[in-house]
């Protein structure tokens, strides 16, 4: 053998032991150094886990009566495995089975193939037209409930003759349930199965795609305790996927069960005063097209009844919504009913937002003013170049702020916010008046009383309102200026705009940003767009006054009972507390007495029972509107009582209702009958008392609430609100009056 065939050999001996050398590595590497992983891989292969929901806790009263709790309906089921084996892949068996549940063939094809299969084109089914579901459980394709005997007589007969529906069978499954309908529907929220969005979410990790979740009010805010921990069955499968035995299995703990503050029968009183406040406001010549009211314990923040008009059923989602429904309940012109006016929209507050600007001119003693210093109250007061009207032209003469509550007259409280915002350096267009501190009272004084930022309430997505300063002033004149110059050439059919944007763009802009007087004056009264309110944080507000200067937290829930019976009380919570002395609280509480009580106040006329000693403050708002709406102001009533000890505050609400002395006002005093039983109402709270202690709930679900004598709650269905008032695309209002 020559030299060169020598090296080859030896360049082919390498070549073998560096192949086995490598083949011996990998072995060593998958056997021994990545074997416990492989080995575990291989395991998972084998199992598969079967989640099956845990009972939803509930959600009760105060008094114990079930707002939400899981009830029971059938189910038709089909196993897929079952249809996959057959040749015709059980098309024959879904063809029988279509007149038995109602839905045609290719609606059950669709229901039993599985998310991630292919079709004969290789293209994979994805949601929503496959089945989301583990592939190891049967398939849900139609339910009904226990009380629908034809449809559970049709059923039967997949059970009677099992030999023609080969892997279809009826069993049962939990669905929502919500006794009352309509009653608190808004604040108890619904469930829908989880989105794909959601899926993504932190506060949702370890949740199944067919999950039922809250998605709105308490069955979002309190879903990870209402929905326990989850029975898993872990199964062992084959090579083709079929369930060949159990390896284990976890029993279910049902969620806890949510005691609220509401009230059922106050919340519903409420809610059929303010469909009466609604027709009140009708009789006074108003639109009222929605309301909103709040009743709320001044001193922990308790949440006895939240409500807003229109509302709806929150059985309407159980099973999924129709898209016809759902539309009817997110339509503009039906004044979108899904949407929980009482702290998810916010409205011009009008003289209720006095309770503010008379603790800022008291507290900083703005002109040297106490409560029985003198100030005059003119039929118009003028600033600049410009004259603000007093309502309906009334003069008063020289009287005190007490008085100027009673009567709500805006040109007393003009005359400080003018004054004020002079010593601010007014509009501070020049070195000399930039010069000036800028202390705006009024404004801090009203975020202290919490406007303009959330209450904190335990509901998910709670609207902040409207409190701007001067830098957010300027910001939105800003950007106004900045669309008319745009809109002054870009409207060529409508010169008439043109001309008001071109107008309006001719403006400097540092004039145009600029705090002129006129809007320090609408700002102390709640009006002008610079401030808008919750009905809730108007509660929140008064409630300060009322207790002695605490921003209580509203709060809905109360405890949680789990299933073992421990009990978990929620706290109140507060915000902090408002710069007002004792002194200065007490005296608006006296000029808010003389509103209701002392003849000539301006809620004397809407009917508040005498021996209930109340307090309050009647609005009227303007509203930004042209057309039928340019004369139909916000109508709102907040009161506090007793006096002497306040206890509760109802804030009330009417859109478009009219003078705060009507439609509010009468709502607010038919509620506090409702929670005594005076004028005739019977009373909800048995001798006035809310119950001082939870209801007691037994190891096998038997409440018992913890007054005697408590009135009866009936069902209700979604209610309307008021005049429906629709806007064309081209501004074109529509007003349409219901039939009282």
């Amino acid at each position: 053998m020559n030299d060169r065939a020598r090296q080859r050999v030896f360049v082919l001996r390498v070549l073998v032991v560096s192949l086995v050398a490598t083949l011996l590595g990998r072995l060593w590497y998958v056997q021994v150094l990545s074997g416990p992983t492989y080995r575990a891989q291989a395991a998972s292969n084998e199992q598969r886990q079967l989640v099956t929901p845990a009972p939803r806790g509930e959600i009760v009263d105060d008094e114990g009566r079930v707002l939400a709790d899981d009830s029971y309906e059938y189910v038709v089921t089909v196993n897929e495995d079952t249809l996959a084996a057959q040749k015709d892949k059980g098309l024959v068996v879904l063809r029988r089975l279509a007149p038995i549940v109602g839905e045609s063939v290719a609606d059950l094809q669709v229901k039993t193939r599985l998310c991630g299969d292919k079709n004969a084109q290789g293209q994979v089914y994805r949601s929503p037209d496959c089945y989301t579901g583990s592939p190891y459980e049967p398939i849900p394709v139609k339910a009904f409930a226990p009380t629908d005997s034809a449809a559970l007589t049709r059923a039967l007969v997949v059970v009677e003759r099992s030999e023609l529906f080969p892997g279809v069978a009826i069993s049962e499954q939990q669905v929502r349930q919500y006794p009352y309908g309509s009653v608190a529907g808004q604040e108890l929220g619904y469930l829908e199965a989880i989105s794909a969005q959601q899926l993504t979410e932190k506060q949702y990790a370890g949740y199944q795609p067919t999950d039922l979740v809250g998605q709105t009010g308490l069955e979002d805010e309190y879903d990870k305790e209402l929905r326990g921990t989850d029975s898993v069955k872990t199964v062992s499968v084959d090579a083709t996927g079929k369930v060949t035995g159990t390896i284990s299995q976890t029993q279910p703990v049902p969620g806890d069960t949510l005691v609220t503050n509401i009230d059922a029968g106050l919340q519903q009183a409420v809610e059929k005063e303010l469909a009466n406040g609604i027709k009140i406001a009708h009789s006074q010549n108003g639109f009222g097209t929605t309301a909103a009211a709040v009743v709320m314990n001044v001193r922990t923040g308790a949440v006895l009844a939240l409500a807003s008009l229109p509302d709806y059923d929150p059985n309407e989602f159980t099973g999924g919504i129709s898209t016809a429904n759902y539309a009817a309940l997110t339509d503009p012109d039906a004044s979108n009913p899904l949407i929980p006016r009482a702290y998810q929209a916010d409205f011009p507050p009008g003289s209720t937002f006095k309770i503010s600007s008379a603790s800022a001119i008291l507290q900083n003693q703005i002109d040297g003013a106490t409560p029985t210093s003198l100030s005059t109250c003119g039929a118009s007061y003028t600033a600049g170049d410009e004259a603000f009207h007093n309502f309906e032209g009334e003069a008063l003469g020289d009287i005190d702020l007490l008085t100027a509550i009673q009567h709500s007259c805006d040109t007393f409280f003009y005359k400080f916010a003018y004054d004020a915002w002079v010593r601010d350096g007014g509009p501070r267009l020049t070195t000399a008046q930039l010069a000036k501190p800028d202390q705006q009272l009024f404004v801090k004084m009203a975020k202290a009383y919490g406007y303009g930022q959330a209450t904190g309430i335990d509901l998910p997505n709670e609207f902040t309102g409207v409190l701007d300063d001067r830098k957010q002033t300027a910001a939105a004149a800003a950007y106004a200026h900045q669309q008319a110059c745009l809109g002054a050439h870009q409207h060529p059919t409508d010169p008439a705009r043109e001309a008001a944007d071109a107008k309006t763009c001719a403006v400097p802009l540092n004039q145009a940003e600029a705090l002129q007087a006129g809007d320090a004056l609408d700002f102390a009264i709640g009006q002008g767009g610079q401030v808008d309110v919750t009905v809730l944080q108007q509660a929140v507000a008064y409630a300060a006054v009322a207790n002695g200067g605490t921003r209580v937290v509203p709060e809905i829930a109360k405890a949680f009972i789990s299933s073992t019976g421990k009990v978990t009380t929620v706290k109140p919570k507060t915000a902090g507390k408002v710069p007002v002395s004792a002194a200065n609280l007490a005296a608006i509480r006296t000029g808010f007495t003389e509103v209701v009580q002392d003849p000539g106040g301006t809620g004397t006329g809407a009917g508040f029972p005498a021996q209930l000693d109340v307090a309050g403050k009647t609005g009227t708002a303007d509203v930004a509107a042209t057309g039928p709406l340019a004369d139909q102001p916000e109508s709102w009533f907040v009161s506090m009582e007793p006096v002497s000890d306040p206890q509760y505050v109802v804030a009330v609400m009417i859109e478009h209702g009219g003078q705060g002395a009507f439609a509010a006002g009468e709502t607010n005093a038919n509620i506090l009958k409702d929670m005594y039983g005076l004028g005739g109402h019977k009373a909800v709270f048995p001798g006035g008392k809310v119950p001082a202690t939870l209801p007691k709930i037994s190891a096998t679900g038997a409440i018992t609430p913890p007054q005697k004598g408590i009135i009866g709650v009936t069902k209700e269905p979604g209610q309307p609100g008021g005049t429906p008032v629709i806007v064309a695309a081209d501004g074109t209002v529509t007003i349409g009056r219901e039939n009282d």
